[in-house]
């Protein structure tokens, strides 16, 4: 196998700057851009741990498409999944993953998605009325935009995923939202460490091991399991002589496929809670950032969404499906998806012997490809490419590429087989998000100079949250 190598390498710490980097994906992405390389780049992490990164669009396309199938997570990965939430659909074959794949594609696709947006608008105008309600207490109160839209995307993902209202808007502290934060862990050191040491070790040992905090966790996760469970086994009895032919949510759409068990559907679930909420929600704190930011394309985007909607119409439940039609709104959620990727490195492992770009890949070698690199690559988007430009994605037709070159140019939910089926479910929820917020309030940050530090840790997250000062725009009933 010949791939091109990074020069400056430490044996103790690799081509990084330290063994474990806050945000790895930083030294990762400039490697990419000042190293030579044909499309493959051998780069070196901690102890010299050895990984492939794929670079262009032909690598990208024989890692993510072509061989698809030979590529998987890391059995750390799996096994912590497991441990953490009960779900073993990291553990399916890959028969089994297209099967399933194949019948719960029908859930997420667009026009599906579309009849979901009339729940995702009236959780938006829920959101806000809570907001309102704390500015009436304290004009002066800092919004915490995380706070707000980890409950609104925890009741979309309730109502939309299962036809279930978890209702922690109304009520932050219920007992499921105190066990679904006992389930999200903050990153430590001690991850990169385990991540090092599963090298040489069989980390099943140490999940076992009965910690208090993982104990806490696996009690949290029976507790979604249970609740998810019910909720399953009611609209299933619901389904049944039911020739209902409206809106339905995606395990109702699941359950008619006849294709899954209730296990599966529960772990599927679960990771609507894990991986789809987190996110979402990043998504949209970082859309406040970047609206905070920029006074001017806060205006621009307000009177697109005005002149979409009359004052005695707005929280009509079908404005929720035009507001996939507006090319401001979709060009501003589309590049801040482009810059703030939610997983910026994507770690798999040859599962069998394979090729990209006809060279040999053995079975057992790491290979990551980046959403951080690509999206951000100038031979694929320009010479602007590090610039934040809601303009690329307006042009000619462009609205769906945002100009760059080539179909794998932006890797924010993957491409190929493999993909992130929620794609269109999180677009829609975050474009219905930021209209409630942007057509009710005028958006200031309240904490301009730290909100864009990066939190330590795989995933791209503020490190203290983004807050926001808000005045109305329009008014809102009490």
């Amino acid at each position: 196998m010949s791939a091109h190598k990074h020069q400056n390498r430490s044996i103790l710490t690799g081509n990084y700057p330290v063994l474990f980097p806050d945000n790895a994906w930083i030294p990762l992405r400039k490697l990419a851009e000042t190293t030579p390389n044909d499309g493959l780049l051998r780069i070196y992490s901690a102890l010299s741990g050895e990984a492939l990164l794929v670079t262009s669009p032909p690598a990208i396309r024989d890692m993510l498409t072509v061989n698809a199938f030979d590529f998987a997570h890391q059995d750390l990965v799996k096994i912590a999944i497991k441990r953490f939430t009960g779900s073993n659909l990291g553990f399916l074959s890959n028969d089994d993953f297209k099967l399933h794949r194949k019948n719960m594609m029908p859930a997420f696709a667009v026009p599906h998605v579309r009849e979901l947006t009339s729940i995702f608008w009236n959780k938006a105008q829920e959101m806000v009325h809570c907001m309102s309600t704390e500015l009436r207490a304290d004009p002066s109160a800092p919004i915490n935009f995380r706070e707000y839209v980890s409950r609104a995307t925890l009741d979309n993902i309730g109502l939309a995923g299962m036809g279930h209202d978890f209702q922690t808007l109304k009520q932050p502290d219920n007992d499921l939202r105190n066990h679904y934060r006992k389930l999200i862990l903050d990153p430590t050191r001690v991850f990169s460490w385990v991540g090092l040491l599963s090298r040489y070790f069989d980390m099943r040992l140490l999940m076992r091991v009965p910690l208090k905090k993982l104990i806490e966790i696996s009690q949290s996760a029976n507790y979604l399991r249970s609740v998810t469970r019910k909720v399953i086994q009611e609209r299933s009895a619901k389904l049944v002589g039911s020739n209902d032919g409206r809106t339905k949510d995606i395990i109702t759409v699941a359950l008619a496929s006849g294709v899954f068990e209730e296990r599966h559907l529960v772990d599927h679930v679960m990771t609507f809670l894990t991986a789809g909420h987190e996110s979402t929600a990043t998504a949209f704190e970082w859309t406040m950032y970047e609206l905070g930011r920029r006074p001017e394309m806060q205006r621009r985007l307000r009177e697109e969404l005005r002149a979409s909607m009359s004052s005695d119409n707005l929280a009509a439940a079908d404005f929720g499906s035009r507001v996939q039609n507006l090319s401001y709104l979709n060009a501003f959620c589309s590049e801040v998806l482009r810059c703030y990727p939610f997983s910026p490195i994507i770690v798999k492992v040859a599962q069998q012997d394979t090729t990209i770009m006809n060279h040999p890949i053995p079975k057992g070698t790491v290979v990551l490809y980046s959403a951080e690199v690509s999206n951000h690559d100038k031979k694929l988007w320009g010479p602007d490419a590090d610039q934040f430009n809601p303009e690329r994605w307006m042009g000619e037709g462009t609205a769906k590429s945002g100009g760059s070159s080539s179909n794998y140019a932006m890797l924010t939910f993957g491409a190929g087989p493999r993909n992130c089926i929620g794609a269109n479910f999180a677009r829609a929820t975050l474009e219905c998000l930021v209209a409630a917020v942007v057509t009710t309030f005028e958006i200031n940050l309240a904490n301009p100079q730290t909100a864009g530090k990066l939190k330590f840790g795989q995933t791209k997250k503020s490190a203290e949250g983004v807050y926001g000062k808000l005045t109305w725009v329009r008014p809102v009933e009490a």
